[in-house]
Protein backbone atom coordinates (compact mmCIF):
# COMPACT_ATOMS: atom_id res chain seq x y z
CA UNK A 1 0.00 0.00 0.00
CA UNK A 2 1.46 3.22 -0.87
CA UNK A 3 2.74 5.69 2.01
CA UNK A 4 -0.47 8.22 1.16
CA UNK A 5 -3.05 5.41 2.09
CA UNK A 6 -0.58 3.78 4.72
CA UNK A 7 -0.82 7.05 6.58
CA UNK A 8 -5.22 7.21 6.17
CA UNK A 9 -5.36 3.59 7.27
CA UNK A 10 -2.80 3.25 10.06
CA UNK A 11 -3.93 0.76 13.18
CA UNK A 12 -7.22 0.02 11.18
CA UNK A 13 -7.88 -3.57 10.32
CA UNK A 14 -9.08 -4.08 6.65
CA UNK A 15 -9.05 -7.01 4.15
CA UNK A 16 -6.32 -7.88 2.37
CA UNK A 17 -8.34 -7.06 -0.89
CA UNK A 18 -9.77 -3.68 -0.03
CA UNK A 19 -5.75 -2.83 -0.24
CA UNK A 20 -5.14 -4.60 -2.88
CA UNK A 21 -8.47 -2.54 -4.29
CA UNK A 22 -6.82 0.63 -4.12
CA UNK A 23 -3.16 -0.35 -5.80
CA UNK A 24 -5.11 -1.83 -8.66
CA UNK A 25 -8.53 0.38 -9.43
CA UNK A 26 -7.76 3.26 -7.43
CA UNK A 27 -10.20 5.34 -9.82
CA UNK A 28 -13.15 2.79 -8.77
CA UNK A 29 -12.36 2.81 -5.37
CA UNK A 30 -12.52 6.46 -5.02
CA UNK A 31 -15.96 6.39 -6.54
CA UNK A 32 -16.93 3.27 -3.60
CA UNK A 33 -15.68 4.70 -1.00
CA UNK A 34 -17.92 8.01 -0.64
CA UNK A 35 -17.86 9.03 3.13
CA UNK A 36 -20.50 8.05 5.66
CA UNK A 37 -23.99 6.87 4.68
CA UNK A 38 -25.00 4.96 1.40
CA UNK A 39 -26.18 7.17 -1.38
CA UNK A 40 -29.15 4.70 -1.85
CA UNK A 41 -30.53 6.40 1.23
CA UNK A 42 -32.19 9.12 2.16
CA UNK A 43 -29.88 9.66 5.06
CA UNK A 44 -26.75 9.96 2.70
CA UNK A 45 -26.48 13.91 3.00
CA UNK A 46 -27.30 14.12 6.37
CA UNK A 47 -24.85 11.50 7.86
CA UNK A 48 -21.94 13.60 9.06
CA UNK A 49 -18.29 12.52 8.16
CA UNK A 50 -17.32 13.17 11.36
CA UNK A 51 -17.92 11.95 14.85
CA UNK A 52 -17.95 15.45 17.60
CA UNK A 53 -15.19 16.89 15.18
CA UNK A 54 -12.80 13.39 14.45
CA UNK A 55 -12.65 12.45 10.79
CA UNK A 56 -14.37 8.97 10.34
CA UNK A 57 -13.97 8.20 6.20
CA UNK A 58 -11.20 6.36 6.67
CA UNK A 59 -13.09 3.76 8.69
CA UNK A 60 -15.94 4.35 6.35
CA UNK A 61 -14.13 3.89 3.46
CA UNK A 62 -13.43 0.08 4.27
CA UNK A 63 -17.13 -0.61 5.12
CA UNK A 64 -17.88 0.59 1.82
CA UNK A 65 -16.03 -1.30 0.00
CA UNK A 66 -17.10 -4.43 2.19
CA UNK A 67 -20.66 -3.38 0.72
CA UNK A 68 -19.54 -3.37 -2.54
CA UNK A 69 -17.51 -6.20 -2.64
CA UNK A 70 -17.50 -8.95 -3.63
CA UNK A 71 -20.81 -8.71 -5.75
CA UNK A 72 -22.03 -12.30 -5.42
CA UNK A 73 -20.76 -15.68 -3.59
CA UNK A 74 -18.87 -16.82 -2.54
CA UNK A 75 -18.19 -14.40 0.34
CA UNK A 76 -14.35 -14.54 1.04
CA UNK A 77 -12.22 -12.03 2.34
CA UNK A 78 -8.71 -12.23 3.54
CA UNK A 79 -8.47 -11.03 7.49
CA UNK A 80 -5.34 -9.27 8.22
CA UNK A 81 -5.65 -11.44 11.50
CA UNK A 82 -6.78 -15.04 10.68
CA UNK A 83 -6.44 -15.64 7.37
CA UNK A 84 -9.07 -16.35 4.39
CA UNK A 85 -12.71 -17.01 5.72
CA UNK A 86 -15.21 -18.00 3.27
CA UNK A 87 -18.59 -16.78 5.11
CA UNK A 88 -21.96 -19.15 5.11
CA UNK A 89 -24.01 -16.06 3.68
CA UNK A 90 -24.31 -12.56 2.41
CA UNK A 91 -25.70 -11.50 6.06
CA UNK A 92 -23.01 -13.28 7.92
CA UNK A 93 -20.33 -11.03 5.51
CA UNK A 94 -22.28 -8.02 5.98
CA UNK A 95 -22.38 -8.67 10.07
CA UNK A 96 -18.44 -8.69 9.80
CA UNK A 97 -18.41 -6.02 7.51
CA UNK A 98 -20.44 -3.83 10.33
CA UNK A 99 -18.37 -5.65 13.33
CA UNK A 100 -15.17 -4.38 11.36
CA UNK A 101 -16.55 -0.66 10.83
CA UNK A 102 -17.79 -0.47 14.75
CA UNK A 103 -14.10 -1.93 15.84
CA UNK A 104 -12.66 0.39 13.98
CA UNK A 105 -14.25 3.37 14.82
CA UNK A 106 -13.26 2.76 18.71
CA UNK A 107 -9.45 2.50 17.30
CA UNK A 108 -9.68 5.69 15.22
CA UNK A 109 -11.18 7.49 18.62
CA UNK A 110 -8.38 5.95 21.20
CA UNK A 111 -5.67 7.05 18.65
CA UNK A 112 -6.52 9.98 16.73
CA UNK A 113 -8.95 11.82 18.95
CA UNK A 114 -8.89 13.89 22.06
CA UNK A 115 -9.04 11.90 25.18
CA UNK A 116 -11.46 14.07 26.64
CA UNK A 117 -14.28 12.98 23.72
CA UNK A 118 -13.42 9.42 23.53
CA UNK A 119 -16.64 8.48 25.65
CA UNK A 120 -19.15 11.04 23.84
CA UNK A 121 -17.51 9.38 20.73
CA UNK A 122 -18.02 6.04 21.30
CA UNK A 123 -21.68 6.35 22.34
CA UNK A 124 -22.21 7.47 18.81
CA UNK A 125 -20.10 4.97 17.30
CA UNK A 126 -22.26 2.40 18.88
CA UNK A 127 -25.09 4.37 17.17
CA UNK A 128 -23.84 4.53 13.91
CA UNK A 129 -23.23 0.31 14.47
CA UNK A 130 -26.69 0.03 15.26
CA UNK A 131 -28.15 1.92 12.61
CA UNK A 132 -26.21 -0.25 10.01
CA UNK A 133 -27.13 -3.44 11.67
CA UNK A 134 -30.79 -2.44 11.80
CA UNK A 135 -30.69 -0.01 8.35
CA UNK A 136 -27.98 -1.28 6.34
CA UNK A 137 -29.44 -4.66 4.54
CA UNK A 138 -30.97 -2.76 1.76
CA UNK A 139 -27.41 -0.75 0.92
CA UNK A 140 -25.45 -3.92 1.72
CA UNK A 141 -27.91 -5.88 -1.60
CA UNK A 142 -28.14 -2.76 -3.68
CA UNK A 143 -25.95 -3.86 -6.52
CA UNK A 144 -25.30 -7.24 -5.57
CA UNK A 145 -26.63 -11.04 -6.62
CA UNK A 146 -27.70 -13.20 -3.97
CA UNK A 147 -26.02 -16.04 -5.42
CA UNK A 148 -23.80 -16.72 -8.36
CA UNK A 149 -26.29 -18.78 -10.15
CA UNK A 150 -28.39 -14.93 -10.53
CA UNK A 151 -24.83 -13.83 -12.44
CA UNK A 152 -25.74 -13.54 -16.22
CA UNK A 153 -22.76 -13.91 -18.65
CA UNK A 154 -22.88 -10.15 -19.15
CA UNK A 155 -22.91 -9.62 -15.33
CA UNK A 156 -19.54 -11.59 -15.20
CA UNK A 157 -17.48 -10.12 -12.45
CA UNK A 158 -13.99 -9.81 -12.47
CA UNK A 159 -13.34 -9.36 -8.51
CA UNK A 160 -9.71 -9.29 -8.68
CA UNK A 161 -9.55 -6.15 -11.03
CA UNK A 162 -12.62 -4.47 -9.34
CA UNK A 163 -14.17 -4.26 -13.06
CA UNK A 164 -17.86 -5.35 -13.90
Amino acid sequence: MNDMLSHRYRGLKFPREFAEAWEETPDEMCRICNGVGSPTSWTYHLTPDTIWGLDITPVSDIHDWVYSYPLCRPWVVTDPDVGVIEFNSGEDYREYGDTMFFNNLITIINNRGSWWLRFPRKIRAKTYYHVLRDMGEESFWHGKKREITDISKEDVVYYKNGKQ
